[in-house]
Parts: structure tokens; sequence; C-alpha cells
């Protein structure tokens, strides 16, 4: 499979949605996943994705691919601790 760059991934043989889902079970806050099949090569297809495993580096990769931007009020609260922590740090130097 090549990704969005055409670079090919050490799993070439999954197919895309096969990957995504083994991305998604491998997410330490994801105790299931589901997933729908209308036929037997598809169902096929999904029981597969538990066997393919990605490193930090490749999950890492997939992130970046398809990270989604934080939602409001999250990327408010991120701005504004970060704000508040460099006025402390820069308060007791």
């Amino acid at each position: 499979m090549a990704g969005r760059d055409g670079k090919r991934h050490r799993e070439a043989a999954r197919p895309d949605h096969v990957c995504f889902v083994a991305g998604v079970l491998q997410r330490p806050t994801v105790s299931s996943v589901i997933v729908g099949a209308k036929r037997v090569d598809q169902l096929s297809d999904n029981l597969g994705s538990v066997s393919v495993t990605f490193t930090a580096d490749e999950l890492a990769a997939l992130d970046a691919a398809c990270g989604l931007p934080a939602e409001y009020p999250g990327w408010m609260i991120d701005m504004w601790s970060a704000s508040r922590a460099a006025q402390l740090q820069n308060s007791h130097t």
C-alpha cells in the first residue's frame, strides 16, 4: 500500500482499511472497534487487521497523515496553559 507521499510501507500487502483498523486497535485508549462488512472477504480483511502491528514511528506517521485538528475548547485550553506555564517559569528565574 502506498501512502499519500507515494512511499510504500512494510505492510504493503494490506488494504488501506485493514491498516486503518489496525492503527485504531493499537491506540491505548481504544478497547474495541466496530466494523461493518457486507461480504465475507470484507469480514476476513477486518479480522486480519488484528495481526497487523505498527511501530511507534509508523503510528506517528499515521497520526500526522490522518490527525484531526483539536476542537474548541481543547485547543484554547492548551494555548492558555502553555502561555501560563511560560509566565510561571519566567517568574521563577
